[in-house]
């Protein structure tokens, strides 16, 4: 019975995703709650029950589950993107942020997404766009698509998944969004 019961809580501990920080200098910490702040440049986290913090330019990474928050040096300033994949190294990054938009007397919050395909700290190709039905922002989430097949083709593990998401009974590609607030890192071989 108490081999039972050990088998039992391997099992589920495995099952639950482990947030890691790893900074800078390489050292790690199993982290839990984590939060991103980008507005303070820095993410808040508990370790060993006490709350502390970690600025952006002291981060490497951080795992928290199936997602991979990496910190990129690009010019004179440290950005963190979710990486969905990486290949050659090439890595294609998203990050979004909410603001507020003012229109006639009304306010209103948008989602901006911000995607990149980074190569040795340069950012080979960026696109933005939000969740409008806007002509323009459609094609800009559908080159979106042509922008993963060209740098991560040979990726099928992350293809395979993103063509989940291209269907055509969503012309306004606003699927595709689903996944870029959930960006689960795909392993590629």
């Amino acid at each position: 019975m108490k081999k039972l019961v050990f088998i039992a809580l391997a099992i589920t501990s495995t099952a639950f995703g482990q947030q890691v920080i790893v900074k800078k200098d390489g050292s790690k910490l199993v982290a839990a709650d984590v939060n991103v702040h980008s507005s303070k440049r820095q993410i808040e986290f508990k370790a060993n029950g006490k709350e502390d913090k970690i600025a952006f330019s002291e981060l490497d990474s951080a795992v928290i589950d199936k997602k991979v928050l990496k910190r990129f040096d690009i010019g004179n300033k440290a950005r963190l993107y979710y990486v969905l994949a990486s290949s050659k190294g090439k890595s294609l990054g998203v990050i979004s942020s909410k603001r507020n938009r003012d229109r006639g007397g009304f306010s209103s919050v948008v989602t901006l997404y911000e995607v990149v395909v980074i190569e040795n700290g340069k950012i080979l190709q960026e696109l933005k766009f939000t969740q409008s039905k806007t002509q323009d922002e459609v094609r800009k989430r559908k080159e979106f698509y042509d922008i993963a097949n060209r740098y991560f083709g040979d990726c099928d593990g992350f293809i395979k998944r993103l063509m989940l998401f291209d269907n055509g009974t969503d012309p306004d590609n606003l699927i595709l969004l689903n996944y870029l607030d959930n960006p689960e890192k795909i392993s590629c071989k």
